[in-house]
């Protein structure tokens, strides 16, 4: 797991005591500060959580640069991106690992994403096209109460930066993200078409929890 930080210590503690519950135990979590006025690596490692590193960067290098630093530094054969201010539930890592192992073409899986503090309402459950006048996108059932109907897994068109899965040997197949993103829509990169017309693959039965 690869997050990013960048003086909020307390809400990355929250989301490490999240990732205690985790089902799935072979994993490391590598905690990357971007140049925090105060270095959080003393209160992390102190707090004993499990398989935790902390990464220090004396530069805010943005969600790609500081993305980017941290995979070259991952040991596993997948990466799961995963925002600072999230939290994650303990079936998470079994699920988005799942289909990799079912479909060899698959190299990017997310999870259905609902607000903390409204658990019922929908932030992702995949993403629309591009449109291709604004070059904007919008989010399948973005701030909908959920009810259930988007269940079921499948492809989408946009993988979510805020939690994704990218098989390793995807990332060395087509690079990492573009630094010519500082943030946002650096994923879209990745969220390209295969010779099969298909993209990203949605787990909405599980999910991350976005404040």
């Amino acid at each position: 797991m690869l997050r990013l930080t960048w003086n909020q210590t307390e809400v990355t503690c929250e989301f490490l005591e999240s990732t205690r519950k985790l089902n799935y135990k072979n994993y490391e979590i590598l905690v990357c500060d971007m140049g925090s006025t105060i270095d959080p690596t003393s209160r992390i490692e102190g707090a004993g959580y499990p398989n935790t590193r902390v990464l220090r960067s004396e530069k805010n290098l943005g969600f790609t640069g500081g993305n980017n630093w941290g995979m070259k530094q991952a040991k596993g054969d997948y990466i799961f991106i995963v925002n600072n201010d999230t939290e994650v539930t303990p079936d998470l890592l079994d699920v988005l690992l799942e289909p990799f192992y079912a479909d060899a073409s698959i190299g990017v899986t997310c999870p259905k994403i609902r607000f903390f503090h409204h658990p019922e309402v929908i932030q992702y459950a995949g993403f629309n096209p591009i449109d291709p006048y604004t070059g904007r996108v919008t989010a399948v059932g973005s701030k909908e109460t959920d009810k259930g109907s988007m269940m079921y897994p499948g492809y989408t068109n946009g993988a979510h930066g805020c939690a994704m899965m990218v098989s390793k040997e995807v990332i060395d197949k087509v690079g990492m993200f573009p630094e010519t993103f500082f943030i946002y829509y650096e994923e879209w990169d990745w969220s390209r078409p295969d010779s099969k017309g298909r993209v990203s693959y949605l787990l909405p039965g599980q999910g991350a929890y976005l404040p």
